[in-house]
C-alpha cells in the first residue's frame, strides 16, 4: 500500500469484514439454521439437481465452506495490509476464537474444528495474496 488513504481504506475493509464474520455469530441457532436452510434450497439444490441430477451437498458443509469464505475474505484483506503471513494468520486466528466464543455465548455451540477451518480459510485468502505480489514481482 502506497498511499495513507488506501491503508485507511484496507483497514475499514478489515473492521467491515470482521463486524460481517462476528455479526453472523451473534445469530441464534434458529436463525442461522434458517438462513442455512434458505440457502440450500434457493441455491446450493437447484444448482446440484441442474449439475448432477441429484442432491449431494449437506448442509454442514455448505456451513463450513461459508466459514473458509468469510475467513479467506479476511485473509485477503490482512495480507494486503500486513504483507507479513504470520501476523495475517495471528489476527486471522484471534477472529475465529472471538468468533467461536459469540457463538459459545448466544447458545449455538462453539468448535475448536471451526477455529481451524477459519484460519485454514485464512491462509488461503493470505497465500492468494502472497502468490499473486510474488508472481507480480518476478514480472517487473
Amino acid at each position: 500500500m502506497k498511499t495513507k488513504t488506501a491503508k485507511i481504506v484496507n483497514l475499514i475493509v478489515i473492521a467491515l469484514i470482521m463486524a460481517f464474520i462476528w455479526s453472523r455469530s451473534v445469530k441464534d441457532i434458529e436463525a442461522s439454521a434458517r438462513e442455512s436452510g434458505e440457502f440450500m434450497e434457493t441455491v446450493v439444490i437447484p444448482v446440484e439437481k441442474a449439475v448432477l441430477g441429484r442432491e449431494v451437498v449437506s448442509e454442514d458443509f455448505i456451513r463450513k465452506c461459508a466459514h473458509v469464505f468469510e475467513f479467506a475474505l479476511l485473509g485477503i484483506a490482512l495480507a494486503i495490509y500486513t504483507k507479513k503471513l504470520w501476523v495475517t494468520l495471528g489476527i486471522g486466528m484471534v477472529t475465529a476464537v472471538i468468533d467461536e466464543t459469540i457463538q459459545y455465548y448466544v447458545g449455538r455451540g462453539s468448535m475448536v474444528t471451526d477455529v481451524w477451518i477459519d484460519t485454514a480459510g485464512c491462509l488461503l485468502g493470505c497465500m492468494i495474496v502472497m502468490s499473486i505480489l510474488k508472481f507480480s514481482s518476478k514480472n517487473k
